[in-house]
């Protein structure tokens, strides 16, 4: 837990603040009894009305200032703890924008959202308790315990008994409910991970009927989530009746012993009403050990999590000297074999080795599975090779700063994701300095310029989350021009345009030749379509080329180019693009 007091930057001396404002309302408060009972031995007894008066009086401003510190003790762990949490999610989140899709996949989305919300949330409780009440608690306790000792030592010594019993117990109560605790947080990952599939795949939930089926899935993950709750739960109910069993036999054991001494004369009255007070402080001192042991258990479990964010060592980092500039388009692989799960997983692609050069148009083509987006994904270095190399620019890829490979290597995706704001907001993704006429060009090269111009609001019209209020094909044209907009030298459509038209589609790939020949263009596709006009075609099949070269060449040498070729032609209707 210490290690996470880093994340108090900015917030630092209202966190150390509060245990100073405890302390001092804890010095305060023990102090009362006391004072109680020395207006019942000397005022009462005595009937010495200015003695009582006067400790009236201390005893008012000692509780009023005790109380004013309690509240300043409050505000400030308050402000501490959404603070230190506001740091930590932030440190996780800018931790996660470093990690590779291999990275992200090791802990599933679902898994990062509750770090960065439900685990976050149970360690700002625990921050804030240990801060405030985790101060005031061992202070209190042998606060308390000193002024009982003062008072008759003999009788103070059954809490020497008392304690060790009850702390053996919280220990045994601990050690069996941190496993649980863990176990239900992992459960949580699997309730987010499966809200957002549903929410993710709603069209097509609802497309199939098959809400019910979703519901009863849900309440699988939610049962199953209440179970290893309400076990770890039932485990932590076990305190509260050991703390009420533990404080009942401390008040009987000092109420019998301490009448025995007053009716002897060994023991003032007074003494024995200041006893019971700080019976009172130590016990219940101890039922808030308990609280706060329950919720440090709940806290351990989200902080390991958290940590494995934090600790986990990115697939993809920056080399010790990077190059800042890629020199041009050219692309070259060498002897390339890629597995998701590093060196001793199963291999996607094998053996691959091939040259583009800047400003050549390549396109790629093959059976789903066949090992095409992991090829491209290797020249943005979204994954690092298993062996072999990626050249990009006549240098390695892993021997450049990201960032500046990145801006270079523009890859549009499968799945086309628009973030909300505006149309301007969206595309400005690609170039936070872009002008409007910048923007329009964009646009009009991606065949997307007449749609938006069909907008009252032209680029200011609103763009929802991930987009659902465009088409899929007005999608994939806006993603096409956000990429269009860094002026990169490397452009990757990983089935892109499998949306548009056959009529969009040519346009596209024609506007792209025209207005950009300098631009290295690289097309996946399922349409022999899409791809027939590419200066090289690539046939991949089972995570290797099994054949390239142009269209022409692909027809004669190519059983599954040909084959696919003639399937298309004949359902599309297009024989005389022969």
């Amino acid at each position: 837990m210490f290690s996470l007091f880093k994340y108090t930057k900015g917030y630092r001396f209202v966190s150390f603040i509060t245990p100073v404002l405890v302390i001092l309302e804890v010095a305060l408060e023990v102090i009362i009894p006391t004072l109680m009972g020395n207006i019942v031995n000397s005022g009462i007894i005595g009937r010495d009305l200015p003695y009582i008066r006067q400790q009236s009086v201390i005893m008012v401003l000692c509780a009023v200032f005790s109380l004013a510190f309690g509240v300043s003790a409050g505000l400030t762990s308050a402000k501490a703890a959404t603070g230190f949490t506001k740091n930590l999610r932030t440190a996780v989140f800018d931790k996660i924008q470093l990690f590779s899709f291999k990275n992200i996949d090791k802990f599933s989305q679902g898994g990062l959202v509750t770090r960065l919300t439900t685990d976050a949330f149970f360690v700002q409780m625990a921050f804030q308790n240990v801060i405030r009440i985790g101060v005031r608690l061992p202070i209190m306790l042998i606060s308390a315990f000193v002024m009982s000792l003062r008072i008759n030592s003999e009788l103070a010594r059954v809490y020497l008994v008392a304690l060790p019993v009850l702390i053996a117990f919280l220990a045994i109560i601990a050690a069996i409910a941190m496993p649980r605790f863990r176990k239900a947080f992992n459960q949580i990952d699997l309730l987010n991970a499966s809200t957002q599939e549903n929410l993710h795949g709603m069209k097509v939930v609802k497309s199939f009927a098959r809400e019910e089926h979703e519901k009863s899935k849900f309440d699988k993950v939610v049962i199953s989530l209440y179970k290893k709750l309400v076990g770890a739960e039932k485990t932590l109910a076990m305190t509260n009746p050991a703390l009420r069993a533990v404080a009942g036999s401390c008040l009987v054991v000092i109420a019998l012993f301490a009448s025995k001494r007053i009716v002897y004369g060994q023991m003032q009255t007074g003494h024995l009403m200041a006893l019971f007070i700080y019976n009172f402080q130590i016990l219940f001192s101890m039922m808030m050990f308990a609280m706060i042991i329950s919720i440090v258990m709940m806290c351990s479990a989200c902080y390991r999590r958290i940590r494995e964010v934090l600790d986990e060592v990115p697939d993809v980092a920056n080399c010790a000297d990077p190059i800042s500039e890629v020199s041009n388009g050219d692309i070259e692989f060498r002897n390339v074999d890629f597995s998701f799960e590093g060196a001793s997983g199963k291999l996607v692609l094998r053996d691959i080795s091939f040259r583009v050069s800047s400003g050549q148009r390549i396109g790629i083509i093959g059976p789903t599975g066949s090992g095409k987006t992991a090829l491209v994904n290797l020249i943005a270095r979204l994954y690092d090779v298993t062996s072999g190399s990626v050249m990009v620019g006549d240098a390695d890829v892993r021997s450049y700063d990201l960032k500046a490979l990145r801006d270079n290597v523009s890859v549009v995706l499968q799945k086309n994701n628009l973030f909300s704001g505006t149309i301007r907001s969206s595309l400005m993704w690609g170039n936070a300095d872009a002008s409007d006429k910048e923007i329009w060009d964009a646009l009009r090269i991606a065949q997307a310029a007449d749609f938006v111009l069909a907008f009252p609001d032209g680029l200011d019209h609103p763009v929802y989350q991930q987009g659902s209020n465009f088409s899929g094909g007005q999608r994939q044209r806006l993603c096409i021009a956000r990429a269009l907009l860094k002026n990169p030298k490397i452009l990757i459509m990983d089935d892109s345009s499998s949306a548009l038209d056959t009529a969009t589609d040519k346009a596209l790939r024609a506007s792209l030749r025209d207005d950009r020949p300098e631009l290295t263009k690289i097309i996946i596709a399922h349409k022999v379509l899409s791809v027939m006009d590419c200066d090289r075609i690539f046939v991949m099949r089972e995570g290797s080329i099994e054949n390239a070269g142009t269209h022409s060449q692909l027809l004669e040498a190519s059983e599954f180019y040909r084959d696919l070729y003639e399937s298309q032609m004949k359902k599309d209707e297009v024989e005389g693009l022969r």
